[in-house]
């Protein structure tokens, strides 16, 4: 395995290793202020190789023409290099962006490691109180107190909701029963006017009343007009009907609700129905139990809903320190640099290089090494 070493002015060794990822990289970062972070193929935050300092400084003659930022064979071991390195190197954004880019990803690692374990205790808590809700018992009164108005209040809640439900779907009947009179009205016009219609085609051009003798001409512009009052009552019925399969799920979703509001309470009231008479030990050490484990489960959610506010702070202000860092003027000033400087070049070369690729910072496949 190779080994390398860097030595100071008076050939001192200052590092020797063979490991470049993890040891020679970092050190090189931090000997030329390179505080570019990437994430992996793992969504890691690793520093990059060397290979990624000197990036910008070596053009491999054979393979660069065609692919910019691949002089290293290393530079493809991070997701979208090119683009993390030209901005990077162009200034577009500085140490600053990628030193709170750190931050940022190292708390977001955490703050997902604590919602993970949070996820999992209060799976564990409702999966408790689901399991041993039968076992409804305090040794202590003042405990038995607490969790008997818990329950109450629980039940109180549960029972505004099944109002507010109930009363929600009292309105969507109402409009689901309307829409249905609405869809049976326009059938029914729709069925007259096919009578009318079929009727107007059967009678000859001129037409006399049979009570007053009166004459009507029964033209064809008259019978179009009843076609076109027919496409008017189509278009209605469809209308309806789809607000009548659209009131049919409301319909649907709402007596779901309903009734999982209503299971919900019969479990609460069955609770509070336990008889005190009724209780053995074992119904006792059990319930104490279990209470116990709730408690303590209940302060570890305590602990890890602080931790979790505390890290989504940290995280704001970490993306906010990113965002400080990236002024749009700046940002187009370097591109307009850039873009002018390419194009003054090919130029000068005689290089033919079409105007919409001069502001692609992280490279522009358009020529050949011959050109």
């Amino acid at each position: 395995m190779d080994n390398y070493t860097i030595l100071d002015h008076e050939k001192s060794v200052l590092i020797s290793t063979p490991h470049v990822t993890s040891v020679l990289g970092p050190y090189l970062g931090q000997l030329c202020s390179f505080k570019l972070v990437l994430a992996n193929k793992k969504d890691e935050t690793k520093s990059p190789p060397p290979s990624y300092v000197f990036a910008p400084y070596y053009v491999d003659q054979d393979a660069s023409w065609q692919n910019p930022w691949k002089s290293f064979v290393d530079l493809t071991m991070f997701p979208s290099s090119a683009k993390a390195l030209s901005e990077y190197h162009s200034g577009l954004r500085p140490n600053d962006f990628y030193e709170a880019k750190a931050e940022r990803d190292r708390l977001k690692a955490e703050f997902n490691k604590i919602d993970a374990e949070r996820k999992a205790v209060d799976q564990a808590y409702r999966r408790i109180g689901e399991t041993m809700a039968g076992a409804v018992i305090s040794i202590d009164l003042d405990e038995f107190k607490s969790e008997a108005e818990c329950l109450v209040r629980e039940s109180q809640i549960l029972h505004d909701a099944q109002t507010h439900f109930r009363n929600e779907l009292a309105s969507i009947n109402e409009e689901y029963h309307l829409w249905l009179e609405h869809v049976a009205v326009v059938e029914a016009a729709l069925r007259e006017a096919d009578d009318s219609f079929r009727q107007a085609l059967v009678e000859p051009p001129e037409v006399d009343c049979p009570m007053c003798g009166q004459h009507y001409d029964n033209h064809v512009a008259d019978q179009f007009e009843l076609v076109a009052d027919k496409d008017e009552l189509l278009h209605a019925l469809q209308i309806g009907r789809q607000k009548v399969r659209e009131l049919t799920e409301k319909r649907n979703s709402q007596n779901n609700k309903l009734e999982q509001v209503v299971a919900a309470i019969d479990r609460v009231n069955g609770i509070l129905a336990t008889h005190r008479h009724d209780i053995s030990l074992r119904d006792v050490l059990t319930a104490q139990g279990r209470s116990e484990a709730r408690r303590v489960l209940s302060e570890r959610l305590a602990e890890l809903d602080a931790d979790a506010g505390e890290k989504q702070r940290l995280i704001a202000d970490a993306e906010g320190r990113m965002r400080e860092t990236e002024s749009k003027r700046r940002r187009q000033d370097i591109l307009t640099y850039f873009a002018d400087t390419l194009g003054r070049f090919t130029s000068e070369l005689d290089v033919n290089m079409p105007a919409s690729l001069r502001d692609v910072i992280q490279g522009a496949k358009f020529g050949r090494g011959s050109e």
